[in-house]
C-alpha cells in the first residue's frame, strides 16, 4: 500500500511540475520561433504529451492485442475532447483563431471520420495506416504555412519578435515531457492497483482509469496552459493530440501488421465521431470556448463513461 501512495504522490508532483515547465517553455518558444502558441500547442505539446497513446497502442498491436490498440486511441480521443478541451474551458474562456476553424478541427473531425471509415470491415491496413501518417505529414507542412500566410496578412496578433532563447526553451520544454510521461506512468500505476485492491473490475479500470491514465499528460498540460492565461496552447494541445493519435498512433500500430478490429465495439467510434464532430460548431458560436461549451464536453464524456460500464462489462 505504502508504494501505491508513492505512485500516486509523485505521478502528481511531477505532472504539476513536468506540465508547468513544458507550458513555459512552450510559450516561450513560440516567440523564439516567431510562431503563434496555436502551433506549439498542437505540434510540440500535443506531440510530446501523446506518447503514452503511441506506446501502449503499439506494444498492444505487437502483442497481438489489436482490439486494445484501436480501443487505447478511440478512448483517448473521447477523453480529450471531452476533458483535455473541456476542463480548460471550465477554467477560463479559451480562444479560438480563424485558422482554428478554417485548417486545425476540420482535419481532426475529418481524421475520426476517415479513421471509422476504415474500421468499416473491421481491419486498418498498412496501405491504411500509411494514408493516415501521409496525411498527418501534409497537415503539419500545410498547418506552418497557414500559420506564416495569416501572420504576414495581420491575421494573427500574438507572435512577437523572436527571442534569441531557443536553447533554454527546448530544455524546459524536454524536461516538461519528461515530467508529464513519467508523472502520468506512476500516477497510473498507482490508481490501477488502488482500484484492484478496492474490488473495482479490470472492464471498468480498462474504461477509466487506463483511458484516463494515458490522457493526463494532455489534460494537465492543457489545464496549466489555461490558468498561465494560455488558452491557444490548451486548444492546440487537444487538437493535435486527437490528430497524433488518429493518424500517427493508428498508423504504427498498422505497420507491425494489419489491425483486426473484429472485437471492436463500433459504439465508441460513433460517439468519438459524435463528439469531435460539435467542435467546430461550438468553437464558431463565439470564436470562444466558454465554460458553459467546457461544461457541455465534459458532461458528455462522463455520461458516455456511466452508460458504457454496464456494457463493457456484459
Amino acid at each position: 500500500m505504502l508504494a501505491t501512495i508513492f505512485f500516486l504522490l509523485a505521478g502528481c508532483a511531477l505532472l504539476y511540475y513536468g506540465a508547468e515547465w513544458l507550458v513555459e517553455g512552450a510559450a516561450s518558444l513560440a516567440l523564439s520561433l516567431g510562431v503563434s502558441r496555436l502551433v506549439v500547442g498542437l505540434t510540440v505539446v500535443a506531440y510530446g504529451t501523446s506518447m503514452p497513446e503511441l506506446g501502449v497502442s503499439v506494444e498492444a498491436a505487437l502483442k497481438g492485442n489489436d482490439s486494445v490498440a484501436i480501443g487505447n486511441v478511440v478512448g483517448s480521443n473521447i477523453c480529450t475532447i471531452g476533458l483535455v478541451l473541456g476542463v480548460p474551458a471550465l477554467i477560463t474562456a479559451l480562444p479560438v483563431n480563424r485558422n482554428t476553424v478554417r485548417l486545425h478541427a476540420p482535419i481532426m473531425i475529418a481524421g475520426c471520420i476517415l479513421l471509422a471509415f476504415f474500421l468499416s470491415d473491421y481491419v486498418v491496413s498498412r496501405l491504411e495506416g500509411g494514408v493516415l501518417l501521409a496525411g498527418l505529414a501534409a497537415y503539419t507542412v500545410l498547418g506552418f504555412r497557414l500559420e506564416r500566410q495569416t501572420k504576414d496578412a495581420g491575421f494573427v496578433d500574438d507572435v512577437p519578435e523572436r527571442t534569441g532563447k531557443l536553447p533554454k526553451d527546448i530544455g524546459l520544454i524536454a524536461a516538461g515531457i519528461a515530467g508529464v510521461l513519467v508523472g502520468g506512468h506512476f500516477l497510473l500505476e498507482g490508481a490501477v492497483d488502488l482500484a484492484q485492491r478496492i474490488g473495482v473490475s479490470d472492464a471498468v479500470i480498462g474504461l477509466t482509469v487506463v483511458a484516463l491514465g494515458t490522457s493526463l499528460p494532455d489534460l494537465t498540460a492543457s489545464a496549466m496552459a489555461a490558468l498561465k492565461k494560455h488558452g491557444e496552447i490548451a486548444v492546440g494541445n487537444a487538437l493535435g493530440s486527437v490528430m497524433f493519435n488518429t493518424y500517427m498512433v493508428i498508423s504504427a500500430a498498422s505497420m507491425t501488421g494489419p489491425l483486426d478490429g473484429q472485437d471492436f465495439n463500433r459504439l465508441d467510434l460513433y460517439v468519438m465521431v459524435g463528439i469531435a464532430a460539435v467542435v467546430l460548431p461550438l468553437m464558431l458560436i463565439h470564436m470562444q470556448m466558454r465554460r458553459w461549451q467546457g461544461a457541455l464536453l465534459v458532461t458528455s464524456y462522463l455520461i458516455y463513461v456511466v452508460l458504457r460500464w454496464p456494457m463493457q462489462s456484459a
